[in-house]
């Protein structure tokens, strides 16, 4: 599995995984980006469409009333899905850093 930086991580968990359906969604989201699954007590499926259909969720042997949940982050990377949202995500950066930029000439003429 991919190693992502913490910028990268913090990208995907906020705008990809964030979601009001399960409390705890920021921890299971760390642990499917950084081993690629995780345990978690069985209930509604935390992510529905999205983020979701690069999950599959299995009953685990080992431990009464949980679902395994595996994510396939190359999949995930290579969708039409991701790009999209990470090239508007990137053109809003670079409307940012233009902004930032014609400060900084500004203020720099003071």
């Amino acid at each position: 599995m991919k190693t992502l930086s913490l910028e990268q991580k913090e990208f995907i968990r906020e705008y990809f995984f964030n979601t009001d359906n399960y409390e705890l969604w920021s921890d299971v989201a760390n642990a499917l980006l950084e081993i690629g699954t995780c345990v978690v007590p069985s209930m509604p499926t935390i992510w529905v469409g999205g983020i979701g259909n690069f999950i599959k969720i299995t009953n685990t042997c080992n431990c009464v009333g949980c679902e395994c949940y595996s994510f396939n982050l190359e999949l995930f990377l290579e969708s039409a899905f991701f790009n999209e949202y990470r090239n508007q995500y990137l053109d809003q950066l670079k409307e940012e850093k233009e902004l930032l930029i014609k400060k900084i000439e500004e203020i720099s003429l003071l």
